[in-house]
């Protein structure tokens, strides 16, 4: 999983980080709780990608939602491509820092 790689760069910048195996998880865990975002590998297991979003979407529609590894995904999902670039996934995460500042 590519997201993984990136776990002790978030940490480090001091952000609170919970891995979920299983994309059902993921949407699980958001669902119950407040995250300020959430973060996708773009070849998740278990339930799709496109599914995922939808229900995270459908319930919480101004979560940020960055997918890792993917090409554009869609308006309302920010996409970081392969091969990572550290620096395009801290813009992504920037970017999301300032959606959660614009909505307050």
């Amino acid at each position: 999983m590519l997201l993984k790689g990136l776990y002790g760069m978030l940490r480090d910048a001091g952000y609170e980080i919970e891995i979920a195996d299983h994309s059902a998880d993921a949407v699980q865990r958001v669902l119950k709780s407040a995250y300020k975002a959430l973060i996708m590998d773009s070849e998740p297991f278990g339930l799709s990608l496109d599914n995922a979003v939808s229900i995270v979407k459908s319930i919480r529609p101004d979560m940020p939602v960055v997918i890792i590894g993917e090409a554009p995904y869609s308006a309302d999902v920010v996409s970081v491509k392969e091969p990572i670039d550290l620096e395009d996934f801290k813009h992504a995460i920037h970017e999301i820092e300032n959606m959660a500042v614009s909505k307050h």
